[in-house]
């Protein structure tokens, strides 16, 4: 018998909790967190792995990177990768602070995602805008 799918996981650097009713993923990173290509690695496999078990459209991401420290490009190339954009259907990056909110703007005009990507400053503001995205097919290849 299989391991049932997790709802929640947590890597080296977040926590990600899945809510495929809502085809919605709120993503939350710890505070202080270095995100190098080896943690974008971990957690697009871990969580790419989770969306292919529980959802059937691509999935809309809420993002708190207000905990972040730093950003690599190696890492943002990872998250602007083929393999993510072609999972998502949106992307709402929350922050609280003026440093993840310069790695948010460095992020949308330096990988340029494919998919719908806007900044918030409250997590409300970015549900709302959330929800108001359609929903695609997620291709399974």
């Amino acid at each position: 018998m299989t391991d049932p799918v997790p709802r929640k996981i947590e890597t080296s650097v977040s926590f990600v909790e899945f809510l495929p009713s809502e085809n919605l993923i709120l993503w939350k990173y710890k505070l202080g967190s270095v995100v190098t290509k080896s943690e974008a690695l971990e957690e697009v496999e871990a969580i790419s792995k989770v969306i292919l078990e529980l959802f059937d459209c691509r999935v809309k991401l809420m993002i708190d990177i207000s905990g972040v420290k730093k950003v690599t490009r190696e890492a943002r190339a990872v998250f602007s990768s083929p393999q993510t954009t072609e999972m998502t259907q949106a992307t709402a990056l929350v922050m609280g602070s003026r440093v993840s909110t310069v790695i948010a703007n460095l992020f949308i005009s330096l990988s340029r995602p494919q998919h719908a990507t806007r900044i918030f400053h409250s997590s409300d503001e970015a549900k709302d805008w959330l929800d108001a995205q359609e929903s695609s097919k997620l291709s399974r290849g």
